[in-house]
């Protein structure tokens, strides 16, 4: 079976396309790659800075503690 010369024009048209969707989702994967690896950096600061906050707070609670049971005796 041998493909006419319009059957091969179709199927080297169908080839560039896929070719270029392939090229396009790569790049769409890349930039979310990209943007998760942001994210995931945005979160661990975030997290440290929650427990500053919270360790900061303890700390604090603690010396008001101290302090109000002090200013007692």
């Amino acid at each position: 079976m041998t493909l006419s010369e319009r059957e091969l024009g179709a199927l080297e048209t169908r080839l560039a396309e896929l070719s270029h969707r392939e090229r396009n989702s790569r790049q769409i994967l890349n930039g979310l790659e990209h943007e998760l690896a942001e994210l995931r950096t945005d979160l661990e600061r975030l997290r440290s800075r929650i427990s500053a906050a919270i360790s900061a707070a303890v700390l604090l609670a603690g010396a008001l503690a101290w302090l109000a049971e002090y200013l007692e005796h």
